[in-house]
């Protein structure tokens, strides 16, 4: 599970990384699935590691982007890491403005940095005294390869925010009008800067406001929570988390681990 969180607070820090985040996971499961959440993620593992879907089970280091289907995922030993969820335009920022390529992928951090960069980091981490100073240096190794480039708009930094903030629950006309540009200007920024469109981000949003709504136990029925994730009905309801999860919203209410930061439900358990 996640024990230990930092928000950056220098402005300019903030508009690239959410927060820094340490994890200490003991598996007792040998397979686990992690839900689409329209984050990008950059772990370091200090012991253990993840295969997903089979892949990159050794890596020191991995970058989750833009996910829009879940993935399977097999933990290698007790893990301990350290991670930073990235603000969803860095997918523009390391694949030179291409996005598309990396949506729903998780690679090796090799993929983007050289592998010398990456082990003398992850050295440091395994030797620094504590959590704040592996956060240090993992702050440094993304700001010496990624400044926070001014050039590109501000439009969708804002724009990813507000719809994160409306739990997904806002609608392209609205924030073309707030930003006083076209549908169709809001989608291009959209697309070069995420790889994928306004609608498709505020649905991954939308679909993690209910995840949590079901893990909060707060609600009865799956109607109180279809109203209260902002979906028009039922019906719409479930055929939206089905694509996303994979599974009904029904079955993941049994199936569900509401104490875990790390992912959302035993494979063995689906």
């Amino acid at each position: 599970m996640i024990t230990t969180i930092k928000v950056p607070t220098t402005q300019s820090i903030n508009s690239l990384i959410d927060f820094f985040y340490e994890v200490h996971h003991d598996p007792k499961s040998s397979n686990f699935v992690l839900l689409p959440n329209g984050n990008i993620n950059i772990v370091f593992f200090l012991s253990g590691g993840i295969s997903f879907n089979g892949l990159i089970g050794n890596s020191k280091a991995i970058i989750s982007c833009i996910c829009t289907n879940r993935i399977s995922a097999q933990p290698t030993g007790k893990i301990h890491a350290i991670g930073a969820q990235l603000n969803p335009i860095f997918s523009h920022l390391i694949t030179n403005e291409n996005p598309f390529k990396v949506v729903d992928s998780i690679l090796d951090l090799e993929d983007f940095y050289s592998k010398s960069k990456i082990e003398l980091t992850w050295e440091q981490m395994n030797t620094s005294p504590n959590t704040e100073a592996r956060f240090s240096l993992l702050e440094s190794f993304i700001l010496k390869n990624h400044k926070p480039k001014k050039v590109f708009p501000n439009k969708i930094h804002f724009a990813t925010e507000l719809i994160k903030k409306s739990n997904g629950n806002i609608s392209v006309e609205v924030l073309s009008n707030h930003f006083n540009i076209s549908k169709r200007g809001l989608r291009k920024i959209f697309l070069k800067g995420l790889g994928m469109g306004p609608k498709e981000y505020s649905m991954i949003q939308q679909f993690n406001f209910a995840v949590e709504l079901i893990k909060s136990n707060q609600f009865k029925n799956l109607t109180d929570i279809a109203y209260q994730a902002g979906y028009n009905d039922q019906a719409h309801f479930i055929k939206q988390f089905t694509r996303y999860a994979q599974i009904t919203p029904g079955h993941f209410n049994k199936v569900k681990l509401g104490n875990s930061d790390f992912y959302n439900f035993q494979l063995n358990e689906e």
